[in-house]
This record gives C-alpha cells, sequence and structure tokens, in this order.
C-alpha cells in the first residue's frame, strides 16, 4: 500500500492505492461533516450485523453503498477482516496501535480515528469473529453470476459432458462408441442434450441447422436425424437458424404443438411451468400444428401463443422481437414486464430461487436492457435505485423482493 496524502484547511481526501489499481476517494467536505457521516454508516452497519436494523434505516444504508464505488471500497478498507483480526485480537497495546496507524496510512485519513469508532470496529469484528463467517458488509452479498456454457449428452447407456460452446453434432456422434449400423438407427432411442439451469448451448446440425438452447432446456434428436429427416423435439427455450431445404421441411415438437418450418429463424419458449407456449418468428416460413388438429401459419414478426388452459387455441399477435430474442443476442430486454415474469426468466439463468413478501412488489413493472454475463448483483442494484423494491440477496443464491414501504408512505 501506498501513502498518499493531500492537506488543506477544510478538505482532505481518501487515498486507496491497491496491488493493481487504486481508488480515490476526493471528499469535498468539512472534518466535523465527515465524521457525522461517518458515525450514522457506523451505527446503522452495527445495526446490520445485529440483526436490529428497521427497514427504513437498511435502505439509507443501501442507498449510501450505490452512491458511489468509493463507499464501498472504503468501508471495506477499515473493515477487512485481516486488519480487524489483527487490531482487535492482539493484546499488545503497542501493537494494536501500530496496526491502527498502518490503517490510518492506508486510507489517507489527515486525522486519527476517535476512540469511540475504534472501540466500535472491534465491536463489529468481534461479532464477525463470532459468526465464524466472512465479514459481509452492505453489498458485500453473495455474488451471483451469469450462466455459461454447459451442457450434457444423453445416450441409451451414457451421458457425456459436453465442452466448448457449440457443439458440431454429427462429428461428435461419430467420435462416440459405435451400437448400430444406420440401418438400425431408427430403432433406437433418442439422444438428449440437456441444459441445466445456470446454462446455455449452441449446437451445429448435420444438415446445417443452428440451435441455441437456453437455461433448463432439452432437445431430443432422433438417432436417425439426417438432412433428409428433420425431425427432433424440445423442452425450455431455443433459438433456430434453420437451414432452407423446401424438399425436407424441419419439425420442431414440443407438448403442445408441432412447428414445420422451412428456412426460418425462430424462437420457442415452452417450459413445461408455464402457462403458455410462445413462438416468435423472426423471419421465414412456419406452421403451427396442435394435438387437437388445429393448424395456423404464422407470420414473420408475429409471436403465436398457445394456452393449455384455452384448448389449444392459436393465438397470433405482433411479436416485439427484440425483447423475445435479447437472450440470444447475449441481452437482457424487458419493456413494460411485471417483475414476476421478469425474475423467473432470470432465476433459470442465474440458477437462484426467488420469493415475493407481497403482491405489490410482484407486479411492479419494469423496463430494462442490460448486458446477459453481467452478475444478478448489478441487475439487483440498476431496480433497487427506481426507489420502488428492496432486493435481498442471501445465501444459496436465494432472493426476496418486497416493495419499498417507504417510498408509498
Amino acid at each position: 500500500m501506498k501513502r498518499n496524502f493531500h492537506r488543506n484547511k477544510k478538505k482532505f481526501q481518501f487515498a486507496i492505492t491497491q496491488k493493481r489499481s487504486s481508488v480515490v476517494l476526493y471528499k469535498k467536505t468539512t472534518h466535523m461533516a465527515l465524521q457525522q457521516e461517518l458515525e450514522e454508516v457506523k451505527k446503522y452497519l452495527l445495526k446490520e450485523i445485529t440483526g436490529s436494523i428497521t427497514p427504513e434505516e437498511k435502505i439509507k444504508l443501501q442507498e449510501w453503498a450505490d452512491a458511489a464505488e468509493e463507499h464501498q471500497a472504503f468501508i471495506e478498507q477499515i473493515l477487512s477482516e485481516e486488519f480487524l483480526t489483527q487490531a482487535v485480537l492482539d493484546r499488545n497495546e503497542r501493537k494494536q496501535q501500530e496496526e491502527w496507524q498502518k490503517l490510518y496510512y492506508k486510507i489517507g485519513y489527515v486525522r486519527p480515528l476517535t476512540t469511540s469508532f475504534r472501540k466500535w470496529i472491534a465491536v463489529a469484528a468481534m461479532i464477525c469473529l463470532l459468526l465464524g463467517s466472512g465479514f459481509y458488509l452492505l453489498n458485500r452479498e453473495t455474488l451471483i453470476h451469469s450462466g455459461c456454457s454447459k451442457a450434457f449428452l444423453q445416450t441409451v447407456d451414457s451421458t457425456y459432458i459436453l465442452n466448448g460452446e457449440v457443439l458440431n453434432y454429427a462429428r461428435y456422434i461419430l467420435d462416440l462408441p459405435p451400437a448400430q449400423n444406420r440401418a438400425q438407427l431408427s430403432a433406437a432411442p433418442d439422444r438428449k442434450i440437456i441444459v441445466p439451469r445456470g446454462g446455455e448451448y449452441k449446437i451445429q446440425m448435420e444438415d446445417g441447422t443452428f440451435i441455441h438452447l437456453g437455461p433448463e432446456s432439452s432437445l431430443s434428436i432422433p438417432a436417425d436425424f439426417s438432412c433428409h429427416n428433420r425431425r427432433l423435439a424440445m423442452s425450455g427455450e431455443a433459438y433456430f437458424v434453420v437451414h432452407k431445404d423446401s424438399l425436407h421441411p424441419f419439425h420442431i415438437h414440443s407438448t403442445d404443438v408441432d412447428i414445420v418450418v422451412r428456412g426460418t429463424e425462430i424462437n420457442v419458449e415452452a417450459y413445461p411451468d408455464e402457462r403458455e407456449t410462445q413462438i416468435t418468428l423472426v423471419n421465414g416460413k412456419a406452421e403451427l400444428r396442435t394435438p387437437q388438429g388445429i393448424s395456423q401459419e404464422l407470420p414473420t414478426g408475429h409471436m403465436g401463443i398457445i394456452s393449455a388452459r384455452e384448448g389449444e387455441e392459436v393465438k397470433i399477435a405482433a411479436a416485439n422481437i427484440a425483447e423475445c430474442t435479447a437472450w440470444h443476442h447475449n441481452r437482457w430486454i424487458f419493456e413494460d414486464r411485471p417483475i414476476h415474469q421478469i425474475v423467473k426468466k432470470l432465476a433459470r439463468w442465474y440458477n437462484m430461487d426467488v420469493s415475493f413478501t407481497d403482491v405489490a412488489a410482484r407486479d411492479f413493472h419494469i423496463t430494462m436492457n442490460m448486458d446477459k454475463y453481467e452478475t444478478f448483483n448489478k441487475l439487483a442494484q440498476t431496480i433497487r435505485k427506481m426507489n420502488e423494491l428492496q432486493i435481498q440477496i442471501k445465501k444459496n443464491n436465494t432472493i426476496i423482493i418486497s416493495e419499498n414501504k417507504i417510498n408509498h408512505k
């Protein structure tokens, strides 16, 4: 760590220099104002640690943390577990003073911290150590990373882990131990590609068709799939770029619908736990066929909606192509959507469990456009700044969403 001081009569500067990056906080305020601010922060933080903080205080604390990255960096420096362990548990008074002095230099604080502030940090450290866990403060919440490329190939006798981002299906199958010849393949069970929660996977088929599978999705491929027999089944969500072949239509089967396509880009969302199956035609031609014998042409730029509750009737509506296909283009785009619909989709990608404490929070509408590979924590921070919802990120990727009562008084 470097020492970096800049004095002024009524102004001061924090300087935090780390190994490869530096964070510098310029705080143009008086020493008295700083003390008041830190006193307020330490009071709320101690309540947070002991579980006695009120919802209103928690919001104020979170807003202070969200106001600037430097706030987080400053507090993390002060309350780093390494420093607290050395400063609090070392009973040698001289050693303690040395550690406190090192802290002054680290944060570039131009005047010694007060005795009461040191005592408060000691209390915080002791609580932390008694809990036997790392020091989680403010946004030191569980970090929830985005999904990534992962999938499994399930055959009649084995399960294979698929590596890389794109699978050349025909080439991969040729490398598997041979079981039957081509004439016997039609009687063999389907091969199944399974993408778990928190995953996605891309497949290049033998006929040139490209398939992008979303999280918690699967693709069942008949053993005799070929350029002349283009049929498969799916569950979950998938984006298809179907190779054009007017003589051999491409058939996609899901529980509620059969889709016949010719040279098409199409997004199919058919999760078993959803009330509707949605088919969005980006370009090309597609025909929807239900088990009840209903057949419906799907125009380009439109969405076919099939609801089991409504007798498998096919509804056609204009589609928001950007929103429906954003996940395929590595974005999250939602336009005036209720948050319970948004987080249900995000929960599959981030592999998390979400619950709501009240109905008002479930029905809150949000518009957002973000990088799909951002952490959920960053998405949550963006939503929090709307000051309408509280989002708590707990251990084991558990999310609790509630209405911000303060803004509705």
